[in-house]
């Protein structure tokens, strides 16, 4: 597979790819994933997971389409947390 030729070029990483067995998995709603990452961003897991759920909690714990989010007043989401670079 490509990623684990170039992964392997860092030391650590190559010991771990040649002792395990990994799978990189495609996950659906990759917007939202990119999301929850930069919600993640310079914060404890903790804090970050308390934001995320806080955001699915404002669209009925479902996971939101891009638009949605669009949609949401700038108020809303910072009123979950999220820091005024993070809702921008």
């Amino acid at each position: 597979m490509p990623y684990k030729q170039h992964l392997s070029k860092d030391k650590k990483l190559a010991k771990i790819l040649l002792t395990e067995n990994h799978q990189l998995e495609m996950k659906k709603n990759i917007p939202l994933r990119l999301m929850a990452s930069i919600m993640g961003q310079q914060l404890s897991t903790k804090v970050a997971k308390v934001i995320y759920h806080r955001f699915l909690d404002l669209y009925g714990k479902k996971e939101p389409k891009p638009q949605q989010v669009i949609d949401t007043p700038h108020e809303t989401l910072r009123a979950i947390g999220l820091s005024n670079a993070k809702v921008q």
